[in-house]
């Protein structure tokens, strides 16, 4: 939905009626083949909020991966954002920064990648694989990954990752 080039994914429209409630950014096809896609978040967002929205994102790979937490989470948005105050006051501890992004398997206990040993790494490999299923290789490394407290998917965490992942 949207105006040109300016599209929103999703707009959940208030119960009264009274225009839109939220607007929900998802990562796909059209996302991906934006040029410049971090200026045009901050622009869209901006010029949305300025029009009296919230703006999130849901993204595929929490869709995929663990979707009952993904929609509850979305939902909860929701619910938190019809019972907030018109200026949305409850909103900043609501939502999290940067969308949706599920945090059910984060550590709190951040650890660097060379301190893991591979048996952990191979372990906590099988624990994804428990809960989740089969994934992609990457979507498997990145959960493994929050299992240790660890965001990002470096090359040292890839080789280290890889000898694990040849080992299971």
């Amino acid at each position: 939905m949207g105006a040109s080039a300016f599209r929103i994914d999703l707009g959940v429209r208030r119960h009264d009626g009274e225009g839109y409630l939220l607007a929900i950014e998802c990562d796909g096809p059209a996302y991906a083949s934006q040029r410049t896609v971090r200026d045009r978040d901050e622009l869209r967002a901006s010029v949305l909020k300025g029009l009296g929205w919230y703006v999130t994102r849901i993204w595929s790979v929490d869709w995929a991966l663990d979707r009952k937490r993904a929609e509850e989470t979305l939902l909860g948005l929701l619910d938190a954002l019809e019972t907030s105050a018109p200026g949305g006051a409850q909103l900043a501890a609501t939502v999290p920064p940067g969308g949706l992004r599920s945090r059910a398997t984060a550590s709190s206990n951040k650890r660097a990648i060379d301190t893991i040993s591979s048996d952990e790494l191979v372990q906590a490999m099988r624990d994804v694989e428990a809960d989740f299923g089969a994934c992609e290789r990457d979507a498997l490394y990145r959960e493994t990954l929050k299992r240790f407290g660890l965001t990002v998917l470096t090359p040292k965490a890839r080789t280290h990752l890889d000898a694990a992942f040849r080992r299971k």
